[in-house]
């Protein structure tokens, strides 16, 4: 198994173990001094987290910014194309622990699209504080969520190893959801970027990248708000997916 292929399952525990400390430290703001080495270990892993799609094997001092050909992009796509199993992570803002949900999609080429098929409505109750919101979207049933994917240089893109964007259509996603005979209407915001600051003065950036090797994809998906009937919820959310095909 070549370096490369190994990244897979280290990006998956770090970006998890980060999630989970993240949230224990906005329940225990009382905690702090207890809790500073733990901080600044995770913060050396999120760091890591942050910078893996910039730092594959440059070997070179060339600052001019590298682009794929259409060749390029379209076999990349090509060989990304398919169906795909596996599972959305996350971690779980009433249990505290970090979580899963299975998940599948399909990449289709040439148009570049991504479509989860059952992308969890209960995931976006995460950071959701008001009671009928948070319990409506816990209890809501699966979504489909469409996005675009945009291949990006890497220096190990000739072995297989590809990068891409990974863009929401629109930036959002709206549906109704009923609880209780009610329609109550839902957007949720993405963003390709999103900073998470912690109790120490640390920031920690988040891209909404992917990564595929060997049949297997990971791509984070960036949830910045979610509207419930016109209450907007900040969530700032980070999860992702990761499966084969």
């Amino acid at each position: 198994m070549d370096g490369n292929h190994a990244r897979f399952p280290t990006v998956v525990i770090l970006l998890m173990i980060g999630m989970e400390m993240l949230l224990k430290q906005e329940y225990n703001k009382n905690e702090k001094m207890k809790n500073l080495k733990k901080m600044k270990w995770l913060m050396a892993c999120l760091a890591i987290i942050a910078t893996f799609t910039s730092c594959l094997d440059d070997k070179n001092d060339d600052s001019k910014p590298r682009t794929l050909t259409q060749a390029q992009i379209a076999s990349q796509l090509f060989e990304m194309a398919g169906d795909y199993s596996g599972y959305l992570y996350f971690t779980n803002d009433t249990t505290m622990k970090r979580d899963s949900i299975p998940c599948a999609w399909h990449v289709s080429a040439p148009d570049s699209a991504i479509v989860i098929h059952n992308f969890p409505m209960s995931v976006l109750a995460n950071g959701v504080r008001d009671t009928l919101a948070k319990n409506t979207l816990l209890n809501g049933e699966s979504l489909s969520l469409r996005a675009l994917l945009r291949p990006y240089f890497n220096d190990n893109h000739e072995k297989g190893y590809y990068t891409y964007w990974m863009l929401p259509m629109n930036d959002k996603l709206e549906f109704s959801v009923y609880r209780n005979n009610t329609k109550h209407d839902v957007k949720v915001d993405f963003t390709y970027q999103m900073q998470v600051n912690s109790l120490y003065n640390y920031a920690s950036i988040y891209y909404s990248v992917g990564e595929y090797l060997n049949r297997e994809m990971v791509s984070y998906i960036l949830i910045k708000d979610v509207v419930f009937d016109n209450q907007t919820f900040t969530t700032g959310w980070a999860t992702f997916i990761y499966g084969k095909k």
